[in-house]
């Protein structure tokens, strides 16, 4: 893997040209706004933009010059164009609503740890959907499970 130190705007135009030439791109994760399913340091799997659906994680644009993955939470079709209304996991407010001329691809997998996690795979796709219903609750069901898991609940 190569490590190229490039500007928000150069990456998105980078991605761009990748995916739309049906290519699919693997970039490292930075930040965590996904987390638990996307954690920072995690390589993406991006393919080119296929139909998207509600808790599909999508690789997009929003507004001028930043790329990000989120979740999509919901979807609006009307007769001129179809909205996404797009969120990390890990946040509690959403990015707001986004045209699907903005979807730049479809993250596909994710590799952790030596091991590729299928995001299309039936178990992942599952709790991809659970988590967008249990949005309003999910950063506490993040937490609660976390503090579970480490041992450090108060």
């Amino acid at each position: 893997m190569y490590n190229l130190n490039i500007s928000r705007a150069d990456f998105g135009a980078l991605a761009a040209d990748i995916l739309e030439s049906a290519n699919e791109l693997r970039f490292q994760a930075g930040g965590g706004s996904m987390t638990p399913f996307i954690r920072d340091g995690d390589i993406l799997l991006i393919q080119p933009r296929s139909a998207v659906r509600r808790g599909d994680v999508i690789l997009c644009r929003l507004g001028n010059d930043r790329v990000l993955a989120h979740r999509v939470v919901k979807i609006i079709e009307d007769h001129k164009d179809t909205k996404l209304l797009i969120k990390g996991d890990a946040l509690q407010r959403s990015d707001g609503y986004i045209s699907l001329k903005d979807v730049l691809g479809r993250v596909a997998a994710v590799e952790r740890g030596g091991r590729r996690i299928a995001l299309d795979a039936a178990p992942w796709r599952l709790a991809g959907l659970l988590w967008v219903v249990l949005s309003p609750f999910s950063r506490r069901v993040y937490r609660v499970a976390a503090c579970v898991k480490h041992k450090i609940c108060n």
